[in-house]
């Protein structure tokens, strides 16, 4: 890709960069021979084994024609379902900590962001280049999934109780990058809960957004306010949040190349919460929460473009999903997918999809190559 163009990319929202690798594949095509009196543009190399040019602007009509017919084609290949956060009944234990924890005022908790400043946050950080480059993690490693899980947090999301409702705590997942300042997580979960906010007349909707909360919970149970949204990458369903810098998380590797067909996987489960004894818990700034993780093994079936068609990896083919075997839990959505060889993050957990060809329900993610868009180029 010339450099122009190139440049022209790092500008473009990541919603639009396809459109430049399409336009970068037309303008690496070789030049055509040049036409006869006779023969029309369009029929220049039939027959010749070359590709049929194409005028850029014919290319990005087909681009946003696929992108228009998505819902129709989708059927054909099965219907994707986002995973539903899990809700935590009020006569929990787990529900009563959090609750009062995160929204008494505590003091580890004033830099939590308010709900409605958030889901603003997300619309003003759509497309938002973070000025940090995301290192390639592609490579060996000998790190163990219990290492590995360490770096994987559950979000909570703590609504309060109004007009005589329950205060509502709904949990999602999310993970470390870098130096631990960011976690990687789900976009709808985010407007799930707000749709649950509008069950409240209009008044009560706003109060409710502003004084609900966002927390990260670690595995060793200590509670990290959200303190503001980095970057929303809307197609992708993808959001990067902010922690305080004294988070102390270790950041995840993120692989930027796809992995091929059939790639072994170990795909995260969130599991169930609940409190243990607080003298088992070492440590002041631990909070006796505990959420127990799993991984289930798993492997790559197939890559699908935004209109739900089949993708092929090494191709200029926009990679929108990466489908795989098994089926994902409630409350996983934004967890690490793994390469079981490298160990490295190879996608973002959304939800799952009944294949009609294969009569078998199956988990769908983003690939991770999708979250380098989010950051500055090398």
């Amino acid at each position: 890709m010339n450099k122009s163009l190139r440049a022209a990319s790092i500008r473009l929202r990541p919603s639009s960069r396809s459109y430049a690798r399409a336009v970068g594949g037309i303008l690496n095509q070789p030049p055509p021979s040049a036409p006869s009196p006779q023969t029309s543009y369009e029929a220049i190399g039939v027959g010749s084994g070359r590709r049929t040019p194409t005028p850029i602007s014919n290319a990005l009509a087909e681009i946003n024609n696929a992108a228009a017919a998505q819902g129709q084609l989708a059927s054909a290949f099965g219907r994707k379902q986002e995973l539903d956060p899990v809700m935590i009944a009020t006569d929990d234990p787990v529900h009563r900590f959090l609750s009062d924890h995160v929204l008494a005022d505590k003091a580890d908790m004033q830099h939590a962001r308010p709900l409605d400043q958030l889901l603003l946050d997300l619309d003003r950080q759509a497309g938002m280049e973070i000025p940090h480059v995301l290192p390639n993690g592609n490579g060996g490693n000998k790190a163990t999934l219990e290492t590995i899980g360490e770096s994987v947090v559950t979000l909570a999301h703590i609504l309060p109780a109004r007009l005589g409702k329950s205060a509502q705590v709904v949990l999602a997942s999310g993970f470390a990058i870098l130096d631990g300042e960011m976690i990687v997580s789900c976009a709808h979960p985010f407007h799930q809960i707000d749709s649950h906010c509008r069950s409240y007349d209009a008044r009560e909707q706003q109060g409710n957004r502003k004084a609900a909360r966002t927390v990260a919970i670690t595995h060793d149970g200590r509670i990290l306010p959200i303190t503001g949204v980095a970057s929303h990458l809307v197609n992708a369903d993808l959001v990067v949040l902010s922690v305080p810098k004294e988070s102390g998380l270790k950041g995840l590797r993120v692989d930027p190349y796809p992995v091929p067909q059939e790639t072994a996987l170990h795909v995260f489960s969130q599991g169930q919460a609940k409190l243990v004894p607080s003298s088992h818990v070492a440590g002041s700034s631990k909070s006796g929460l505990r959420i127990s993780r799993a991984w289930s093994a798993s492997q790559v079936t197939v890559y699908q473009d935004r209109s739900g068609r089949e993708a092929q990896t090494g191709t200029y083919d926009t990679l929108n999903s990466v489908l795989f075997t098994g089926e994902p839990v409630a409350g996983s959505s934004g967890g690490p997918i793994l390469s079981q060889e490298t160990k490295a993050v190879v996608g973002i957990i959304r939800g799952s999809e009944f294949s009609y060809a294969v009569r078998k329900t199956r988990g769908f993610g983003t690939p991770a190559e999708t979250l380098f868009h989010a950051f500055k180029l090398m």
